[in-house]
């Protein structure tokens, strides 16, 4: 059943609007105890282990989490945990997006809007990144400790957060189809099919017989990113599941994805995962 339709499990996270947009909370638990019962919020999650084994449960999928790695929960996705050893001690971050929003800042707007639509997911499984790490751990001590106009510089700290999980952690970046105008339907059907071959946003305007500059207007609108940019990380995406499940050399999976140009391709494949091509075949 659907996190949204099942009321049962729904919590309600209150978070004043003058304070810092998160709600952080310290826990400790023994062994094969439930750390968290099985529940669901509005709001975006981090679950950041210190100590101990713990098993997490986010949607349809199970995973095994040790010291050291971190969990995302997305909005309205139903998750539960389960301490494996001893005893577990973690930190739970939970964020009002909407109080990261600004006008000033209109291209954050529109990520935060399709992660609370459900237009984009971050993958649960985020592991061990010292970089998101070292920000968990910054927002804490700011938390705590409250130096002058900390509440600026959590907030700060939640946008670089949130950017690094869009680059290296985005896991679906088409919008529901119910949300996507008919006359673009045909459009991301040929993209998601034809993304290995070169394509154009010229050319995909003609397809849908818009205009060019009103083509890339409603297509950012629709999916958060221009047309490149949405089939590169299309591209992208497929080729670290490529490079992740195969033997292929790296310069064939760039060919087989639709990279000409193998410089260029390793130059994108960092800037969207984070990660180096040998560091994600190990």
């Amino acid at each position: 059943m659907d996190a949204v339709q099942n009321r049962a499990y729904h919590e309600i996270i209150e978070i004043k609007a003058e304070e810092v947009p998160i709600m952080l909370a310290f826990h400790e638990k023994n062994a094969q105890k439930n750390i968290f019962e099985l529940h669901w919020h509005e709001e975006p999650e981090f679950l950041y282990i210190r100590s101990g084994e713990m098993e997490v449960h986010c949607g349809e999928s199970t995973f095994h989490v040790t010291p050291g790695e971190i969990v995302f929960v997305n909005p309205a996705e139903q998750h539960a945990g389960v301490c494996l050893s001893g005893s577990c001690e973690y930190v739970w971050l939970a964020v009002k997006t909407i109080f990261l929003k600004s006008a000033l800042l209109s291209g954050s707007d529109l990520y935060f809007s399709s992660l609370e639509k459900k237009r984009l997911k971050i993958r649960n499984q985020i592991g061990n990144n010292p970089q998101i790490a070292a920000l968990i751990e910054h927002i804490i001590d700011d938390h705590i400790n409250r130096p002058p106009y900390y509440e600026l510089e959590i907030k700060a700290s939640l946008l670089r957060l949130f950017r690094l999980l869009l680059i290296g952690y985005t896991a679906e970046i088409t919008p529901h189809e119910s949300e996507i105008p008919p006359s673009l339907q045909p459009v991301l059907a040929y993209i998601d099919t034809h993304f290995h071959e070169e394509i154009s946003s010229a050319q995909l305007a003609k397809m849908g017989s818009f205009s060019a500059p009103y083509f890339c207007r409603i297509f950012k609108e629709t999916t958060g990113y221009s047309p490149i940019e949405y089939t590169n990380r299309l591209r992208i995406r497929k080729a670290y599941e490529l490079i992740s499940s195969t033997s292929e050399s790296f310069s064939s999976i760039a060919q087989a994805v639709g990279f000409s140009n193998f410089g260029y391709f390793s130059k994108l494949f960092f800037k969207y995962t984070g990660k180096r091509l040998s560091q994600v075949r190990k």
